[in-house]
């Protein structure tokens, strides 16, 4: 029986947000011991020390899309964006393929400007013979050349079934799609690319871990297709060799039959879990589908609309509840936020979730001031992701408006709220950003060029030690873990250790901060 002394001066708190010097014990997987000083007659061999760089919980990011995620690490889908039609277009034709496909993500329909919608045209214009497919950078929008269309099937009952915008130039369809019949679409193409995926989640762990990252949300990518992107198939293949505890968030349905099958399959394992369900209330600003308020700029009436009814948002709350399952709503516009905190509160209020389990509300990018209250009044975890107030934020007037841009990510908001914050990447809307970079974000409100004229609301920012706390305790409970996120006895030994005390530096300097070592059930798993 191995037993390991980790030595530092700066051991991370999560309850006291400050450090403290002291070893740490790890024996069979978890923290059996927190010293003040190392005993006597402890052999140098089970000594590790490092005792002027910071031990930390393990960082836990409790929002990514592992299946799309997986394919950007794995080089099967490339990163395209561009300001124009031909500029994405002509970047996708320079891909290899994949089986025959190529399939990017990136892109951004706002930032084409005032346009018509994009068709299969445009694509095969560069790309006649090869099925393609372009995403939208936050995954809401599908384009399809036709030979990738050749591959799918869709018809207007599809449309009216997983919701969204299925675009038609007369009988025809143009292969632009948005919204759930987007996801739904995608799916079929990710089916008939015939793509081996258990060695590839297990190198994308393994790349997370080199990140400091020993806990991940693998989150439904839809509420409403058959294939929500949550393949349980593959976690129980790797669920006895994965480096990280993965949390799964299938779509929550009414019929929750696969999740008590999902519930099951994992009730042994302690690396994989049920997290809860997942429901997605609107969409996005830079499509205009985010449910608002008031009407966007330039329209009268145009408010957005919610993906499924509001009735049956509160209903799958509720049942969700009723069962003792967490369930976390996809919400962004400021309607859809004041309606999810108060279905939240009237669901804790009549079916009070389990000690250790909570409802969690996602992005709350665009949100009234008004509300504020919402957030004291629910238990739910509030989580954000950093890097997202910093991308394109200067179209965002146009998007939403000036007034209610000037309210939007307002991270030290919920914080002075009393919220519990969770951060997150929501991989792979952004790609590659690490948790230091996430912290950086929240805490200069500065895009990675660490200038001050390039940032978003920087009133907003918050401190370095509650931003930690927010992507290790916070994120622990946001993926249903209590047994994790925090260095105290019983917990599993999870652990990360950064070369520099970071509560000790300039937020400014957080980029320059390198993962060292990261441990999983004590184990070191990636080594700088």
């Amino acid at each position: 029986m191995t037993i390991k002394y980790l030595k530092s001066k700066y051991i991370f708190d999560v309850d006291t947000k400050t450090t403290f010097a002291g070893v740490i014990v790890i024996e069979n997987q978890k923290i059996t011991a927190i010293l003040d000083e190392m005993p006597i007659g402890v052999a140098t061999s089970s000594i590790v020390d490092y005792t002027n760089q910071m031990l930390i919980p393990g960082f836990i990011d409790p929002h990514q899309h592992l299946n799309k995620a997986v394919l950007f690490n794995a080089g099967i889908m490339n990163f395209v964006n561009g300001a124009s039609v031909a500029e994405v277009t002509s970047k996708l034709a320079q891909l290899q393929a994949y089986h025959g496909w190529k399939i990017a993500s990136g892109f951004y329909p706002s930032e084409f400007g005032n346009i018509p919608t994009p068709t299969k045209a445009d694509i095969a214009l560069v790309e006649p013979t090869n099925p393609a497919v372009l995403l939208s950078g936050d995954g809401h929008t599908a384009w399809l050349n036709s030979a990738a269309l050749a591959h799918i099937h869709v018809d207007d009952a599809d449309a009216q079934q997983f919701g969204g915008t299925a675009y038609k130039s007369g009988n025809d369809f143009t292969g632009f799609f948005e919204e759930g019949i987007a996801v739904h679409v995608v799916a079929q193409v990710f089916a008939a690319m015939n793509i081996e995926r258990p060695q590839l989640y297990l190198n994308y762990v393994k790349y997370m871990n080199s990140m400091g990252i020993t806990g991940l949300a693998d989150m439904a990518s839809t509420g409403a297709s058959d294939d929500d992107f949550i393949y349980e198939d593959v976690h129980a293949m790797i669920a006895n060799d994965v480096t990280a505890r993965i949390s799964i968030f299938p779509a929550m349905q009414m019929k929750h039959t696969r999740i008590n099958k999902i519930k099951q399959m994992f009730a042994d394992n302690d690396r994989i879990i049920l997290g809860g369900g997942k429901q997605f209330y609107d969409g996005v600003t830079s499509t205009q589908t985010a449910y608002l308020k008031a009407p966007y700029p330039e329209s009268e009436e145009h408010c957005g609309a919610p993906l499924l009814p509001n009735e049956m948002l509160h209903d799958l709350i509720f049942k969700a509840n009723q069962i003792g399952l967490p369930i976390r709503v996809h919400a962004i516009g400021d309607q859809a936020v004041q309606n999810t905190l108060i279905y939240f509160a009237a669901a804790n209020a009549k079916y009070p979730l389990p000690a250790g389990k909570v409802n969690t509300i996602e992005h709350l990018e665009v949100f009234d001031p008004t509300d504020i209250n919402l957030i004291r009044d629910t238990k739910a975890i509030v989580s954000v992701q950093p890097s997202h107030a910093l991308i394109d934020y200067d179209t965002l007037d146009a998007e939403v408006g000036f007034e209610r841009s000037q309210n939007m990510f307002p991270t030290k908001d919920f914080l002075d709220a009393g919220a519990t914050l969770a951060f997150g990447t929501d991989a792979p809307v952004v790609l590659d950003t690490t948790p230091l970079q996430s912290i950086f974000n929240a805490t200069t409100r500065r895009t990675l060029a660490n200038q001050a004229d390039d940032s978003f609301r920087p009133t907003q920012a918050i401190d370095v030690a509650n931003a930690l706390v927010a992507h290790t305790l916070n994120a622990a409970k946001a993926i249903q873990r209590n047994d994790v996120g925090a260095i105290k006895v019983g917990n599993y030994a999870d652990l990360a250790v950064l070369d520099t005390n970071i509560l000790a530096i300039p937020a400014t300097e957080l980029l320059d901060v390198k993962v060292v070592a990261t441990f999983f059930n004590g184990e070191l798993v990636f080594k700088n």
